[in-house]
């Protein structure tokens, strides 16, 4: 990501609650407001890496420096990681440690993404950085990071979709739900219709 540190210096005050320091809690919205979609998961960890698992509050360089530690890890987790490396390992079967960029969808259903073609030739044309038609590990990492971050940031699009405010709750109406997960998912398992209706 290509961020100046006056971005986050300027999306940081506006989280300031006294002192310069912030609330971690509001790490979270901080990220969004600079582009990021970061998972609580991812969060924790990158808290932890820097020696701040744990801290109510954060000055702008605890901030920076947890940012860096998230952006090292490409926003996944370490079980996210590990799961990436066993499935790339696994698919580099010529043990060039590389991967043919068009394994690279057969590899993230594997993984649990839904990646649509458009996404896919993004992704594609934003990872492979030799333009050589094959990824190595940290490539795909990212990858791996672009599109959960793309699928986070559609379901939140969707979730907004069709929230209704009841009292202080928002939610998906339960008789809205199969059509959001319709919106979300190119295809709903029978299973799933059955269990909705």
């Amino acid at each position: 990501r290509e961020h100046t540190q006056d971005e986050f210096l300027f999306a940081y005050s506006r989280y300031d609650i006294a002192g310069g320091r912030m609330a971690t809690n509001d790490l979270q919205n901080l990220m969004r407001s600079v582009g990021y979609e970061p998972v609580k998961t991812t969060i924790r960890e990158a808290l932890v890496a820097v020696g701040l698992g744990g801290a109510p509050t954060l000055d702008a360089n605890d901030v920076l420096n947890t940012i860096i530690a998230f952006d090292e890890k490409h926003g996944l987790s370490s079980e996210e990681l590990k799961e990436a490396r066993r499935i790339f390992k696994a698919c580099d079967a010529d043990g060039s440690k590389t991967i043919d960029v068009m394994e690279l969808a057969d590899v993230m259903r594997q993984m649990g993404y839904t990646p649509n073609h458009s996404d896919m030739r993004l992704l594609i044309d934003r990872v492979d950085s030799t333009r050589c038609g094959s990824l190595a590990y940290p490539e795909f990492a990212r990858a791996m990071g672009m599109q959960r971050e793309s699928e986070v940031k559609r379901l939140r699009a969707t979730f907004q979709d069709f929230q209704v405010r009841e009292g202080l709750r928002v939610a998906i109406p339960q008789t809205r739900v199969m059509e959001a997960l319709e919106a979300v998912l190119e295809f709903v398992p029978q299973s799933i219709r059955g269990a909705v209706k």
